[in-house]
């Protein structure tokens, strides 16, 4: 019962405390922020970083309405600190948080690793409806329909045929990515294989599940048996698919870069079978 009290008091703690601070929360096994499951890259101290200054697309609202000519600012980034003449376009393909510079220029990323060593033009495209690429300023039903995976695809598409042109790129194109955006990148491949010749596909579900258990099985490879076992016994006592709390304090402050806030918070999310 006492184990029971804490963790129900700890979860509430990191909860506000999360929102009210930006920090990182989870909400059915998936960090609550801006950033999604990837992570934005840390920079390294004692390395000087180009300044970066954030660029925009007129991009397309719906690429499959020949007759809708509506359009929302896409913010993107490029470094052409490495490239040569004729060298190879990478382009980064980002999923469900903020773009930031740091995705063309941070050395600790495999892309911007591969573009010193290939000479590569290097980009980044902002994931529409997040960060500044926000189409409305509303997230109501009528308007999230634009919202998704053959649209982002299609952004990605008609941005790299507008840069390589507006550029005179002539190298080939390999497109990047990881988790959801890692999908992004070989779906693209896929769909589009007259623009990428490549995609380099970083942990990428690129099996659409709604229950996607898989997951928490690398979790649980991760932690190795005895720490599963653990963890697994921690929670046999807890009753936490009978707990639920439907409240949003309307103090709590949201971050307007969010596409979809959910009300319904489930300590139950927590509860995962490793």
């Amino acid at each position: 019962m006492n184990f029971y009290i804490i963790f129900i008091v700890t979860f509430l703690h990191c909860y506000v405390n999360g929102v009210l601070t930006n920090r990182l929360t989870m909400f059915r096994g998936r960090p609550n922020d801006m950033y999604g499951m990837v992570r934005p890259p840390v920079p390294d101290p004692d390395e000087v970083i180009k300044e970066i200054k954030p660029q925009y697309y007129d991009q397309r609202l719906n690429h499959f309405d020949d007759k809708d000519n509506r359009t929302f600012k896409q913010l993107y980034y490029t470094d052409d600190s490495h490239y040569k003449t004729g060298g190879p376009v990478f382009v980064m393909i980002q999923g469900e948080g903020d773009a930031s510079p740091e995705w063309v220029t941070n050395s600790a990323i495999f892309m911007v690793k591969s573009g010193k060593q290939f000479n590569a033009f290097m980009a980044t495209l902002e994931h529409r409806y997040y960060g500044e690429s926000q189409p409305f300023n509303d997230t109501s039903v009528e308007h999230l329909k634009y919202l998704s995976s053959e649209q982002a695809l299609a952004d990605t598409a008609e941005f790299i045929q507008y840069l390589t042109k507006k550029l005179s790129l002539s190298g080939k194109v390999v497109v990047f990515g990881g988790s959801y955006a890692g999908s992004l990148a070989a779906w693209f491949r896929e769909k589009y294989p007259n623009i990428a010749v490549g995609a380099i596909a970083s942990s990428a579900p690129v099996l659409a599940e709604v229950d996607f258990k898989e997951y928490f099985g690398v979790v649980s490879d991760s932690l190795g048996t005895e720490c599963s076992q653990n963890i697994r016994k921690s929670f046999v006592g807890i009753p936490l698919p009978n707990i639920r709390f439907d409240w949003t304090p309307a103090s709590l402050p949201r971050d307007p870069h969010y596409s979809v806030h959910s009300r319904t918070y489930l300590v139950q999310a927590l509860y995962f079978k490793l």
